[in-house]
């Protein structure tokens, strides 16, 4: 598992086009022009597999100087951007990687054109009946799981599963979940929530998408926001992601990044990968930084790799505009592989 598993977005190929006669049609006259008083161009942006919630939480940026506003729509989202010098939109979102579409042409002012946004990571229901069969292939053969320790100098075991005739020697270490707060990253979300609830977090809503927040103290931080998520149309936890309280000053932010940083170093080791900039021109000041990670133009995140799964830390804007927020992803290794492994299957 890599940061690849976050890279979920893509522009659909040939979805991007003019649209003839379709204009700003907002009556706010001040919503029409960016902040050189020039009129803008919208983008009409269409997803696919992404619901209401993710497609709320899309953020949409340009090259420096371009000015964007949103407009949030039932099943869609009309960008209103700069039209001239604007050579890409980028598209990011908090549980995906951000995606840069260089556009094919200039865009021209009063003009309005559409594109389509794929969720690339989307199973479809062919594949997840596939998988379903396999686990039930397990589940079914569990009573003829053997394991075998060899005493006195080797703890790990083996299973011995047979399915369709032939055995599969699984070592223990295969069987074994990253956990979040002593808690096995596994299970049906109804059982998850229960063993977080007994962890000392209290249990708030479930999400559109299939999940749950929760929220709770952690690593020495209050009133931290917990989601937990499942599989793609499968009641099995593979995912939790942990957001720290809002700050408007990048200093503060940075500190409680290095500070969680330095923590899981002591207890991961040496990171697999980091990156720690800003991908637009940013001045010193503070406002310039807030603003950037509002517009997403920043990569900030450290990707620690265990056998067990996957843990990155990173910087991402707050629940509040124009703040910043420490987030820690969980990827538990067994359960995010299971949909790719059934996929590669069926090649």
């Amino acid at each position: 598992m890599s940061l690849n598993l976050m890279a979920q977005l893509e522009v659909k190929d040939g979805s991007f086009k003019e649209v003839p006669g379709f204009v700003n049609i907002n009556p706010d006259e001040n919503y029409q022009k960016d902040d050189n008083d020039l009129p803008f161009a919208i983008i009409k942006v269409r997803t696919e597999n992404i619901n209401d919630k993710q497609r709320r939480e899309l953020k949409f940026s340009g090259n420096a100087g371009t000015f964007v506003m949103l407009e949030y729509k039932d099943g869609e989202v009309w960008v209103y951007i700069t039209a001239k010098h604007t050579d890409y939109l980028k598209i990011s979102h908090p549980d995906f990687s951000s995606i840069e579409f260089a556009l094919p042409y200039d865009l021209q002012p009063k003009k309005g054109y559409e594109l389509t946004i794929v969720n690339k990571q989307s199973v479809d229901e062919d594949v997840m009946k596939r998988l379903e069969r396999l686990e039930d292939v397990v589940i079914t053969n569990q009573t003829s799981v053997k394991v075998e320790n060899e005493s006195g100098k080797n703890k790990n075991s083996n299973k011995e599963v047979p399915v369709n005739n032939s055995t599969i020697n699984i070592s223990s270490t295969e069987t074994q979940h990253l956990t979040f707060k002593g808690v096995p990253i596994d299970g049906t979300l109804k059982e998850y929530i229960e063993a977080m609830k007994k962890a000392g977090f209290i249990y708030k809503e479930k999400t559109s998408d299939g999940g749950a927040i929760l929220t709770g103290d952690f690593a020495g931080y209050k009133n931290c926001r917990i989601k937990v998520s499942t599989l793609n149309n499968c009641d099995v936890v593979n995912r939790i992601f942990v957001q720290f309280l809002d700050n408007d000053t990048w200093s503060s932010l940075i500190i409680d990044y290095e500070n969680l940083k330095n923590m899981l170093i002591k207890k991961y080791g040496k990171p697999k990968n980091s990156s720690e900039k800003f991908t637009s021109y940013v001045s010193g000041s503070n406002d310039s930084k807030m603003i950037a990670i509002h517009n997403g133009e920043h990569e900030w995140y450290t990707l620690f790799s265990t056998d067990l799964g996957n843990i990155v830390l990173s910087i991402t804007e707050g629940v509040k505009s124009y703040t910043g927020a420490v987030s820690l992803t969980y990827y538990d290794k067994i359960n995010s592989d299971k949909v790719q492994n059934a996929a590669i299957d069926d090649l």
